[in-house]
């Protein structure tokens, strides 16, 4: 006796839907991520942080720096315009977040190291992996301020980007403190490495904003400063305009980096600093 053209598999499908579940990867798997990745939202918003729609790193929300996020926006995003936009951000507005851009791994391991002791204590110190080893940790503040950034070259020509005509040059790091006007990925796939954002520890949808470190500007300030004369006392050059100092003395040689070589000559590893860095 011949077979039935459309029997069942021992899954419960006929063949001809196993076929379109092949074809489309995961079956219900689109809408089961589009309720996953609302859930999360509403996770992040009930725990107190603002969420993002974003596309890869970007945010694309109309006057998205100043949005009063609301259940009822999230729960609307993947009906509308945004429902290609899978990644989530947050607002650092009111939960800023130090970002480490720093591609070499040890000094990237150095410099959370360096931070962690710099925040001991007075709440938890959450950290989010994109592209390794670069990594951000996430605060809380009541008075939001302004982006603080350093950018630097490393010493040995160790990283080389091209730019858009080809050419060879050396690659910017940057020290970041992200807050007011600024978003960070917290979930997601990282555009570049094409894997998903990761927190080794704790996550926000984990954690009340309430429960993170506190960061005031005073605080964000010094970390970087002390930060930067770590990263020169290391033979990492320092490019753009400091945020860390005003200006140099007559010698043109900034006070930053007078700090770091009266404290410290040029030391090319770290191991003088963190004895210097733990007695503050």
């Amino acid at each position: 006796m011949a077979k039935r053209k459309h029997e069942k598999a021992s899954g419960g499908e006929t063949p001809e839907a196993q076929k379109a579940t092949r074809k489309n990867g995961h079956g219900n798997a689109n809408k089961n991520k589009t309720q996953s990745v609302t859930a999360l939202r509403l996770a992040l918003l009930a725990n107190g942080y603002l969420p993002l729609p974003a596309k890869g790193k970007a945010v694309h929300l109309d006057d998205w720096t100043n949005i009063a996020v609301t259940a009822e926006m999230i729960q609307a995003w993947p009906q509308g315009k945004w429902a290609s936009y899978n990644n989530t951000g947050i607002l650092t507005r009111h939960t800023p977040a130090i970002d480490i851009d720093i591609l070499d791994e040890d000094v990237a391991k150095d410099l959370e190291e360096f931070t962690r002791g710099f925040f001991n204590g007075k709440g938890q110190l959450l950290y989010r992996i994109g592209q390794p080893p670069k990594r951000a940790f996430l605060f809380r503040t009541d008075r939001p301020f302004a982006k603080l950034v350093e950018k630097f070259i490393a010493p040995g020509r160790k990283f080389i980007d091209k730019d858009k005509d080809g050419k060879e040059k050396e690659h910017e790091h940057k020290l970041e403190i992200l807050c007011d006007g600024q978003q960070l990925v917290v979930d997601g796939i990282h555009p570049e490495t094409g894997k998903p954002y990761t927190w080794p520890g704790p996550a926000p949808w984990d954690v009340p904003a309430k429960d993170l470190h506190p960061l005031s500007q005073g605080q964000a300030q010094a970390w970087l400063e002390q930060a930067t004369a770590l990263l020169i006392a290391r033979g990492w050059q320092r490019v753009g305009k400091s945020q860390t100092t005003d200006h140099g003395d007559e010698s043109g040689v900034p006070l930053i980096v007078q700090l770091a070589s009266r404290l410290w000559g040029d030391p090319l590893t770290l191991k003088p600093i963190r004895a210097v860095a733990s007695s503050i």
